[in-house]
């Protein structure tokens, strides 16, 4: 799979904001209240992320076990 290059560009778009109120926010990574319109610090990480690296790791490990199935059903075939 191709890696997105995604860049969280404002507080709002970070996976760590937390909105609380009309305009504001909290940041739990670091732990302070932020508002959504605020840059990005350089700890901002997309909303979806870890899920998408977890997925990725789910599909490699399906597509691995299918091929050692196959070994096992047959040693002696050519994949």
């Amino acid at each position: 799979m191709r890696e997105i290059n995604f860049l969280t560009s404002a507080c709002r778009y970070c996976r760590f904001y937390k909105p609380e109120g009309r305009r504001g926010g909290t940041c739990n990574q670091l732990e302070v209240p932020v508002q959504s319109s605020w840059k990005a610090c350089c700890l901002a990480a997309p909303p979806f992320s870890y899920t998408l690296k977890k997925i990725e790791k789910i599909m490699l490990l399906n597509a691995s076990s299918s091929t050692d199935t196959a070994i096992e059903s047959n040693p002696y075939s050519i994949l």
